[in-house]
């Protein structure tokens, strides 16, 4: 009986990943629709954010950036889960080259909680609160957005770097 009660668990294991990558997957698409027509809702007045073309970094942003190519990974204080994440991060050589994105307004309290990592990119909070946790960008050098993904696990950021130092 306990054999059986372990593989209707397994099962259940299984269908609950799938719904949660499906989520995932809904929630990408949501963001995207939703940041798209409202390229005023940046919160300051002399920044417009242009999402109509989606396969490059936005003109507004790219004064933020490095020159490209980079791997950008987003920041939010306020999330467990990115907290969580970043801690490893930290922790990880081999993920170095990974810029952390996170808000300027919070950049002095990032530094004096020793979150701030190198290379990092400051967005105006209207912007970075226009991206989604975890969110995972490879830029390449002309501007295009090479590959987006949101990470959930260190495992899938190191994966996601791994094929880009290897494409490269």
């Amino acid at each position: 009986m306990t054999a059986w009660w372990t593989a209707l668990a397994l099962i259940g294991c299984a269908a609950i990943l799938l719904l949660m990558e499906q989520v995932v997957e809904r929630a990408t698409a949501a963001w995207v629709r939703a940041a798209a027509p409202q390229p005023g809702s940046v919160g300051d007045d002399d920044l417009e954010l242009d999402l109509s073309e989606l396969n490059s970094v936005p003109q507004i942003m790219r004064g933020f950036c490095p020159q490209p190519p980079f791997v950008a990974l987003a920041y939010h204080r306020t999330c467990g889960s990115c907290r969580t994440m970043w801690a490893q991060i930290r922790q990880s050589d081999d993920l170095d080259q990974l810029h952390m994105v996170h808000s300027a307004e919070e950049t002095d309290l990032l530094r004096r909680k020793g979150v701030l990592r190198e290379p990092s990119i400051a967005l105006p909070a209207g912007l970075m609160a226009m991206l989604p946790s975890g969110l995972l960008l490879r830029v390449e050098d002309d501007w295009r957005l090479a590959e987006v993904h949101l990470a959930t696990s260190v495992a899938e950021v190191r994966q996601f770097l791994h094929a880009t130092v290897v494409r490269s």
